[in-house]
């Protein structure tokens, strides 16, 4: 199996509601069982693009699902975004079936050992990279972590 791009921009909390993920928030109350589905307007990935684009962490790893195959070179951005309580807030009223009994919160996978693998660092003096360029290299599939 080819290896699969993957970029991920962590998520901490802050003080403030950030805009770019109202957009999101506002829709989640539609979609808060698996399979459910709501198109969302007014969202823009390259509004996430904010971050300094030029720092980042590269390594060969794995999906974050089973059947947890090693195919995927992971970007993980070093600067995070930030989003209210409020906001994650919604996020953890979400459920991780189909109907309301099991919220999605704590789903992650815990680190795992890097079994002789390299994490690489990549700075670059440009405050970002263009977008164009950005996509062209990642084909984004966005995956935010709340840390």
């Amino acid at each position: 199996m080819s290896d699969s791009p993957c970029s991920s921009l962590l998520v901490r909390v802050g003080s403030s509601d950030n805009a770019n993920f109202a957009p999101i928030v506002s829709a989640l109350s539609n979609v808060v069982n698996k399979d459910a589905t709501h198109s969302i307007t007014g969202f823009k990935l390259k509004d996430f693009m904010t971050v300094n684009m030029g720092k980042f962490y590269r390594y060969q790893g794995s999906l974050t699902t089973p059947t947890c195959d090693e195919s995927v070179t992971w970007t993980v951005f070093a600067e995070p975004l930030s989003m209210s309580e409020s906001q994650l807030a919604t996020f953890r009223t979400l459920y991780e079936d189909t109907t309301t009994t099991k919220q999605m919160v704590n789903n992650y996978r815990p680190p795992l050992a890097l079994n002789g693998r390299s994490v690489h660092l990549y700075t670059s003096n440009a405050p970002r990279l263009p977008l164009g360029i950005s996509l062209a290299i990642f084909p984004l599939a966005a995956l935010f972590i709340i840390v």
